[in-house]
Parts: structure tokens; C-alpha cells; sequence
């Protein structure tokens, strides 16, 4: 299943989001353990988030599918995301470790706008 950009449009897959994407992150063993654990990336100003931000991902909730722009975003500044990243740290943390169900709620929630 995939989940759509916000930002951009770009569909990516859940799978590697959860499990691939950031091993392209430069971690440290216990971060990486933590994501492969709880696939949470932790404070909006920790190590991990900022790590994710400078490979082009920005986050509205800790969960890794929770992401409101992402690599292939263009450049410039996005449209108005707040009630977007609202709405995605809503659904994000709704059902916490059930992956199907945040993805079914991220996916069907972003498409009500």
C-alpha cells in the first residue's frame, strides 16, 4: 500500500517507509534500533527528526508515516500544511502500533480535504 505526499503528490510505499527508508539516515545503533523497534522517530527536536529533515523528510507526529513533505517536494517553500500536518498527527498517533489502520486512516483521512 502506498501512502501520497501532502506536499507533492509522490506515492510511497509503506513497507519502505517503515523499514527501509532511513538507512539512508546517518544513525547511530540505538537509533536505529528504536525505529526498527516502534517505527516512532521521537522529539520534534531530536537527533532522528532532524537526521530525517536533512535527507528532505519533514514529520507531523512521531510515527515514520506520518510525513507531510518528503525528498521529491520541490524546493520552494510548500503551500500551507498546518491543518495537513494536523490531520496526519491525528491519524498518525490514532491507532500507535496497528500499521494497517494508521495507513487506511492516513490514506483515506488526506483524501477528505
Amino acid at each position: 500500500m502506498d501512502l501520497v505526499c501532502p506536499s507533492c503528490g509522490e506515492a510511497w510505499d509503506v513497507h519502505h517507509m517503515r523499514h527501509d527508508v532511513w538507512g539512508e539516515w546517518d544513525l547511530n545503533e540505538l537509533q536505529r534500533t528504536e525505529l526498527k523497534e516502534n517505527g516512532r522517530l521521537g522529539t520534534a527536536t531530536g537527533w532522528i527528526r532532524r537526521e530525517a529533515e536533512r535527507h528532505g523528510w519533514v514529520f507531523g507526529a512521531e510515527s515514520l508515516l506520518s510525513f507531510v513533505r518528503c525528498p521529491s517536494c520541490p524546493p520552494a517553500p510548500a503551500a500551507e500544511l498546518s491543518g495537513t500536518a494536523l490531520k496526519i498527527a491525528i491519524f498518525a498517533n490514532a491507532d500507535g502500533d496497528d500499521e494497517a489502520a494508521v495507513t487506511a486512516l492516513l490514506s483515506a483521512g488526506l483524501a477528505v480535504e
